[in-house]
């Protein structure tokens, strides 16, 4: 990992229900820890949420299939 920046904060790990860490994710000089993860919700089931430093969030739900990717849109809702 660059100098510049901190390693991960692990913020719980239990091998039984799953794990909750803040920071950079990966190894150096791999794509990983070029993502900007801001924090990461791994849960024993399967279920798994990602945050990025760029407002972007993924997860992935076991059983269900969808995907929806849009960048940050402003909606502007007109009123007759």
């Amino acid at each position: 990992m660059p100098k510049n920046i901190k390693p991960e904060q692990i913020i719980a790990d239990h091998p039984e229900y799953g794990t909750i860490f803040m920071g950079p994710s990966g190894e150096d000089d791999k794509i990983g820890e070029k993502l900007g993860t801001n924090l990461v919700l791994s849960l024993k089931g399967g279920h798994n949420q990602t945050y990025l430093l760029n407002g972007n969030k993924g997860e992935i739900i076991p059983g269900s299939s969808h995907e929806l990717i849009y960048p940050k849109v402003e909606m502007i809702l007109k009123v007759k």
